[in-house]
């Protein structure tokens, strides 16, 4: 079975800092940089793809250009340095064994990784490190696609039973109840009250009619990919 392992790299960079927060070499932080490896030799031995793909942020985000808040409050300015110092010893690292890295200005990881998945016909499986939630939106995409959850393999029928929804509409749930990059949801509404609403298409309805202008605004900022890449690049 040919499978694809595509990387979160900002995502799995960061829970590698917090994983390994004490380990330094010579008086610089090295823990980042050895999670990152440890987890990247882990994913190979225990799925043996075909292919791995690296997809990484790109700042300044189009997204932004809509939302100036968006990815705002993020509190990572006082391990800059270090993540900085981190990241050069890990793109060095993929360079050498060969493993392609993915990024273009403008776009999130999580763009590029909904379009990989969206490409990824000729392989029998996909699975992403990754546990950002709004990527849930790709399930829309194929059957035999598997997010790393608590190191446990989450797929579309893990998704059903969680959340009883389809996958098409998950970006309804995160533009009601918010989401993690800043997008702050409709006021009053959590993450249970938004799958009530979504599950009922009447009350979807009422709530979209009454806040149309906001929803719409984080529904664009939500969905996955933002825009065609292609038609960027062209």
């Amino acid at each position: 079975m040919e499978t694809l392992l595509i990387v979160d790299y900002s995502n799995l960079l960061y829970r590698s800092y917090f994983s390994h927060k004490l380990l330094s070499y010579m008086g610089k932080h090295t823990g980042a940089c050895y999670g990152f490896i440890q987890r990247l030799v882990s994913l190979i031995n225990t799925f043996k793809p075909s292919l791995i793909i690296v997809c990484k942020d790109n700042p300044p985000y189009f997204r932004k250009e809509i939302f100036p808040a968006y990815k705002s409050g993020r509190k990572f300015d006082g391990i800059k340095e270090d993540l900085d110092s981190n990241r050069i010893l890990i793109d060095d690292l993929l360079d050498l064994v060969g493993i392609p890295t993915i990024s273009f200005t403008g776009f999130e990881a999580d763009d590029l990784i909904y379009t990989c998945i969206e490409r990824s016909k000729e392989f029998s499986k996909v699975v992403v490190d990754s546990n950002d939630s709004d990527l849930y939106q790709a399930f829309q995409l194929r059957e035999e696609l598997y997010f790393l959850k608590k190191n446990m393999i989450y797929g579309v029928l893990d998704f059903f039973k969680e959340f009883d929804i389809y996958p098409w509409e998950w970006d309804k749930v995160t533009a009601l109840a918010g989401s993690h990059n800043g997008v702050p949801g409709v006021k009053g509404i959590g993450i249970k009250t938004a799958l009530k609403i979504v599950r009922d298409a009447l009350l979807w309805e009422k709530t979209y009619n009454t806040h149309k202008e906001e929803l719409d605004k984080y529904l664009t900022l939500i969905r996955l990919p933002y825009c065609d890449i292609n038609t960027v690049l062209n």
